[in-house]
């Protein structure tokens, strides 16, 4: 079996291309309920044509690679979408209405299929304290269970330790990291989620020295 490719990208980056992809179909949200919301007639929509910035377009030419390369050599070759620095389950959001837009996620027949996972990487000390109830939120909608049941009812997290360690110091840090694994283990058994963690370690003393 061959290796496969990750994209990886910061969730301010796909955020932006999201926010102009919703302004050229009308949606202006005020509230996150709201951007939720619009996210979701836009999933069932076909892919928008309207035009959009040198920015947007390079962020969406990174998942039309991902799916060009889906294409030519197999889903397996490049399953993987890391989002950095997810702070909300808006930002989820985001990254699954960028896909829709290349093709990486199809609606049809009252379900929303998708050919890859999105990954949060939950990184500073207050998105590590928050990322169970960020997860809770996703698995609680339903809308987001069906992309869930077409990935296998398989959810992939990413843990961060360079910005936590910068944040509250090593001890904090591995204590904040200890907790959200152990919530988000409990939140992804509550639902009958099957749970996937990935920790970004590197460097010396985990990229805290």
């Amino acid at each position: 079996q061959g290796a496969s490719l990750d994209f990886r990208q910061h969730s301010s980056v796909t955020r932006a291309a999201a926010d102009e992809l919703m302004r050229s179909a009308g949606h202006h949200p005020q509230s996150s309920a709201a951007r939720i919301q619009a996210v979701k007639k836009l999933l069932s929509r076909s892919p928008l044509r309207s035009p959009i910035s040198d920015a947007s377009r390079r962020t969406l030419d990174e998942f039309r690679a991902q799916k060009d390369i889906q294409t030519r050599y197999g889903e397996v070759a490049a399953p993987r979408y890391i989002l950095s620095m997810t702070a909300s389950a808006e930002d989820v959001w985001d990254v699954l209405l960028l896909g829709r837009q290349a093709g990486l996620v199809q609606p049809g027949g009252g379900r929303l299929q998708s050919s890859f996972d999105v990954i949060p990487l939950f990184e500073t000390l207050n998105d590590l304290e928050a990322c169970p109830e960020i997860m809770e939120q996703l698995y609680n909608d339903a809308l987001y269970r069906r992309v869930l049941r077409s990935r296998g009812n398989f959810q992939e997290v990413m843990l961060g330790y360079s910005d936590s360690v910068k944040d509250g110091g090593y001890l904090a840090a591995n204590w904040a990291l200890f907790r959200a694994q152990t919530r988000l283990t409990e939140v992804a058994e509550r639902h009958g989620v099957r749970l996937g963690l990935f920790h970004g370690k590197g460097g010396t003393i985990d990229r805290g020295g």
